[in-house]
């Protein structure tokens, strides 16, 4: 799948695949590409 983040500033945007294994109980978040880490890492993290 693939998710987006969209704030109020556009700077914050990104765009991340997520990955979901039922057979194996896991998940992986990735973002797009590098230049989102720091985005997807904000998004994921603040309140």
């Amino acid at each position: 799948m693939k998710a987006f983040f969209e704030a109020e500033n556009p700077d914050d945007n990104a765009e991340l695949y997520i990955n979901i294994n039922e057979a194996e109980h896991w998940i992986e978040i990735k973002e797009k590409d590098e230049g989102y880490r720091k985005q997807v890492i904000k998004g994921l993290t603040t309140k």
